[in-house]
């Protein structure tokens, strides 16, 4: 249905009118039924073409109630079961919903059974490609433990298919009768959804039908949210769509049945709805079924609780306690929720999950102006044990009841300064958001540099909390490709605190840490170094309280080690970090998994391939393990992963690991970022050795691109693989990538054997091109040049031999075939007989042919 023929929405009134007439046409005869709203039409067009579409829909419905028990009898009636979507074959339906029917899938391979969730999109063919794009980028950018993960798409025989991470659990109400939870425990729960939702409203995502029935609950107790097929992206290109109408009434907001644009405020609305539901067992009724538009009071509340029959087949959580609890704190939340306005709701999910946090904790609500009276009642909750000890003296409960206050009153001057901060960062959200920001307004980076310079204005008297906003803003700064202008505001950062703390200080230590961050991404290795060194030395003695930033200093030190060409030195820090997070987290958790990950890089540096693909899987098991598949972390494991199982002779898991990565940095991070443009040449590399130069081509120039850009580091082995791959394939473009490639490898002293691997390359297409005394002698000095390094035993010594015996073939067809035996003998030491390097080697040598 497209926007200029979708009828309006209406207020609460005329809803109320909409639905009783489509109960009242609902027993009516077809024919009966179109007279009535031919004759509804002479006098109010908009009504009755609302009430013949909600008609169809209720006849779809009643269609649908019918079949399925249908389907249940006679299963052979879904001629879907049995086919194949992609690699998944439809098993059985388990339900519909959000746009299309669901269906448990399995992918069989030789050694393992997937299950999936794989939804089939309704919808005609000319409609179905755009609603599968909008679907798969939504779900793609969602990666949390608590979110129903995105696997797989795509198109067949018209049809739009997703695969979906297959969740066996029961629904959320269900779960917490089945367990007899109490209204902490619910709670508890009930903060996983929040931390689900709040995810998604940081990609700018709104789910926009949040209800019981898409919340499920598995044996482990971890909270899954499903259906985000009808979320709205909130990106500034959808900006004139018209408003959703896929929602479900019963629990939607005012501004929904209003026909207004869904927010962040939509969702927190349903939260409320669903937390009541949760804690009372029945659902409240919306502004249709209420009939006034006033705000929810914690007493009216309470008496829903309390008065009203709880839904069929969910118990409350405490029957008697509810009402009570309800008039409290916890009533006054679920109450700010449901405001009627969005301005006065919870301005976000995460202030939600703060004020429950609260009250979980006994302490003041952050939406209560707190009195006297208010902050010791919950003062004496939280130390009951305390208070009832000190109740026995009349004087030493006096003293306690000062020191109280005097805690009290310092804790409310710090809640003040948080909110100002908190305040801050908020108005700084609304200017970048689209939806509210004036036209024409500036870029997230220029808006960030505002931000910046109202620090000082806006926290006089508070320079920690300046010092700490700085810092926040250069991190996104140097996330979002500006390092320059993050490492000018950490310089002040570094400052500020060692004026606040001394130069000796852990906070100064922590600043360092990010300034050193910002002045690599920057190309400043120098300053980076420097900086990295400063920091680890003031953390090294900070005690447990900065482990996390000591751990963080030291693997950029040994990231600094791995650019000056440093390996020893640069896996004994890497060891070193993993053993001091192992000894805090255990030995299984997501930043144990990275350190895995970089001891996996170290391998690779040293062409130690099989250990770098046992670390690199172990990493990615770990990784899924602790957070689930799909998380950001994965772009950075799986792009050291498959270039391990590019390296280990395993192609087509190489291809198929990179190019997920691909996908996954394409659907997480902004277009150029960095992480981008390194999975992007190692997927390339990938696809130049599986011999497919065409898609080869393609990734690396894209590569090529971004990190010229961005001035990223290791640029020049990118280049390096292009001109190989424009070589092979015949490009006259391969010349000069490879001179390009070998002035940026020149400049790093990491680089030793990639630039006379370049030097050899660059010579083979001058010999190419009829200059054959030229280019010999561009790849024997090359040659030279390694074998006289440390790095004479490196693999790419037996990618130079090939070159040069290419080249040399028809003068000197005898040491062609000695520099062949030699690569051939550098590859078996490195790869193994079987590796497909080897092989080719030892088809040429059999042939006498030249090769790349």
């Amino acid at each position: 249905m497209s926007g200029a023929s979708t009828p309006p929405l209406f207020d609460a009134a005329r809803w109320r009118e909409l639905r009783a007439l489509v109960e009242r046409l609902d027993v009516l005869t077809p024919a009966a039924r179109e007279a009535e709203l031919e004759r509804i039409a002479a006098t109010d067009p908009a009504l009755a073409t609302s009430a013949r579409e909600l008609a169809g829909d209720a006849q779809r419905a009643r269609t649908e109630a019918l079949d399925a028990p249908l389907r249940r009898l006679l299963p052979t009636l879904d001629d879907e079961l049995g086919r194949h979507f992609g690699a998944y074959r439809l098993v059985r339906r388990i339900g519909s919903g959000g746009m299309g029917v669901v269906y448990l899938a399995e992918r069989r391979g030789a050694d393992f059974v997937q299950h999936v969730a794989l939804k089939l999109l309704d919808g005609d063919a000319a409609r179905v490609a755009e609603l599968a794009a909008r679907e798969r980028r939504v779900l793609a950018a969602l990666a949390h433990p608590n979110i129903t993960a995105f696997v797989d798409a795509g198109i067949e025989r018209d049809r739009a298919w997703l695969a979906m991470e297959y969740v066996d659990g029961e629904p959320l109400l269900d779960y917490c009768e089945r367990n007899a939870l109490d209204v902490v425990a619910r709670v508890q729960l009930f903060d996983q959804v929040c931390a689900a939702v709040a995810h998604a409203h940081a990609q700018l995502v709104v789910h926009r039908d949040l209800k019981p029935s898409n919340v499920l609950v598995g044996a482990d107790g971890v909270v899954k949210l499903l259906d985000f097929g009808i979320a709205l992206v909130l990106d500034a290109r959808s900006e004139q769509a018209p408003a959703t109408r896929v929602f479900t009434p019963e629990y939607a907001a005012p501004e929904q049945l209003r026909g207004e644009r869904a927010s962040t405020a939509t969702d927190v609305h349903a939260l409320g709805l669903l937390l009541f539901e949760l804690v009372s067992g029945r659902r409240l009724p919306t502004l249709e079924g209420r009939g006034t538009d006033a705000d929810w009071t914690t007493a009216e509340l309470a008496r829903q609780a309390a008065t009203a029959t709880a839904r069929a087949g969910v118990a409350t959580a405490e029957p008697r306690t509810v009402p009570r609890l309800l008039r409290g704190d916890l009533g006054r939340i679920i109450a700010h929720a449901l405001a009627h306005e969005p301005a006065r709701r919870y301005a976000s999910v995460a202030l939600l999950r703060e004020d429950l946090r609260r009250w979980l904790e006994d302490r003041p609500l952050t939406i209560v102006r707190p009195g006297f009276l208010y902050s010791a009642t919950r003062f004496m909750r939280r130390h009951r044990a305390a208070v009832a000890v000190a109740g026995i003296a009349v004087a030493a409960l006096f003293g306690v009841a000062m020191v109280a206050l005097w805690q009290a009153q310092r804790a409310t001057r710090m809640a003040t300064r948080a909110e100002h901060a908190q305040a801050f960062l908020t108005s700084l959200f609304k200017d970048a958001n689209p939806y509210q920001a004036q036209r024409g307004a500036s870029t997230p980076v220029d808006l960030l540099r505002k931000a910046a310079q109202r620090i000082d204005a806006e926290f006089p008297d508070a320079p920690d909390v300046q010092a700490d906003l700085r810092m926040t803003i250069a991190n996104v700064l140097a996330r979002i490709g500006e390092p320059k202008i993050a490492r000018e505001l950490l310089d002040r950062s570094v400052a500020q605190l060692r004026g606040l703390h001394g130069d000796d200080s852990p906070q100064v230590g922590v600043a360092l840490a990010a300034l050193a961050l910002a002045a690599g991404d920057s190309g400043d290795t120098a300053a980076a170094r420097e900086a990295y060194q400063q920091a680890y030395a003031l953390l090294r003695e900070a005690g447990p309280d900065h482990a996390r930033e000591r751990i963080e200093a030291l693997t950029g030190l040994a990231k600094m080690a791995n650019l000056a060409g440093d390996r020893a030195e640069a896996q004994r820090m890497h060891e070193a970090a993993l053993a001091e997070r192992t000894a805090i987290e255990g030995p299984d958790s997501p930043d144990i998994a990275m350190d895995l990950m970089n001891l996996a890089s170290d391998a690779l540096y040293q062409e130690r391939y099989a250990q770098a693909e046992e670390l690199a899987t172990r990493a990615h098991a770990m990784l899924e393990r602790t957070l689930g598949k799909g998380h950001a972390r994965a772009i950075y494991v799986d792009n050291v992963l498959g270039l391990a199982q590019l390296y280990t002779g395993h192609l087509d898991l190489a291809v198929a690991t990179l190019g997920a990565a691909v996908a996954q940095a394409r659907a997480t991070l902004q277009p150029g970022a960095p992480m981008i443009a390194i999975t992007l040449s190692a997927f390339g590399s990938a696809q130049y050795y599986a011999g497919d130069d065409a898609a080869s081509i393609a990734s690396l120039r894209e590569a090529r691109s971004i990190m010229d850009a961005g001035k990223i580091p290791r640029r020049g082995r990118t280049k390096l693989m292009l001109g190989l791959a424009e070589w092979r394939a015949h490009d006259p473009a391969a010349l000069a990538t490879l001179a390009d490639s070998r002035a940026d490898l020149a400049h790093s002293p990491d680089d030793l054997a990639f630039l006379a691997w370049a030097d050899a390359a660059y010579g083979a297409v001058l010999a190419g091109r009829g200059e054959r005394e030229e280019g010999e002698r561009f790849a024997r000095a090359a040659r030279a040049r390694l074998a006289a390094s440390s790095e004479s035993g490196s693999v790419r010594m037996a990618e130079v031999d090939r070159l040069l015996a290419g080249i040399i073939e028809r003068g000197a067809p005898d040491e062609a075939r000695a520099l062949r035996e030699e690569a051939l003998a550098t590859c078996r030491r490195v790869y193994g007989e079987a590796h497909p390097r080897t092989r080719a080697l030892v088809a040429e040598l059999a042939t006498g042919g030249e090769g790349t």
